[in-house]
């Protein structure tokens, strides 16, 4: 678990599915006016990581002065996951890591832990 920027960034797995996904709870309305989180994974032997997509290309949630939980999409637990927020929409081919430091205070976000 996470704290990041007015919230708590949680990341689950589950052995019954396989799966690993993340929620975010806000305790704190964002300071932001409007907040796009996503699902980083990267394969757990190493590779290029990359914004997980629902079956319709989705990847982010929108999130505007509020205070509750989101939960992302699935991945396969086999993946190294990171919960992200950003201030932009990530555009499939030019997505970058908001907090490539990993340490919750990136230029354009912040991210959980590798998890």
């Amino acid at each position: 678990m996470d704290h990041l920027g007015g919230g708590r960034a949680t990341v689950y797995r589950s052995r019954a599915c396989g799966a690993a996904w993340a929620d975010f709870d806000f305790t704190t309305a964002p300071n932001y006016p409007w907040l796009f989180l996503y699902l980083w994974a990267q394969p757990a032997y190493g590779g290029k990581g990359r914004i997980i997509r629902n079956g319709s290309g989705q990847h982010s949630t929108l999130v505007a002065g509020t205070t509750k939980t989101y939960r992302t999409v699935l991945v396969s637990w086999d993946n190294s996951v990171k919960l992200c927020f950003g201030d932009g929409y990530q555009i499939p081919g030019q997505e970058y890591d908001p907090d490539p430091d990993t340490n919750g205070s990136g230029t354009s976000g912040a991210c959980s832990t590798w998890q």
